[in-house]
């Protein structure tokens, strides 16, 4: 998991947003999975 400065740079934190990408490698299949989850603050939520 990466969440630190080098995928939140200071352009997106003063834009209110935290970037967050998490790896997971599952056991089958055999394969890499990458998900980028990323907040933004001032947005309704999908619930509004």
């Amino acid at each position: 998991m990466i969440c630190d400065r080098t995928n939140n740079t200071s352009s997106t934190i003063d834009a209110g947003q935290v970037i967050c990408d998490i790896g997971v490698a599952p056991v089958r299949p055999a394969e890499f999975v990458h998900f980028t989850i990323t907040q933004i603050a001032g947005q309704p939520g999908a619930d509004s």
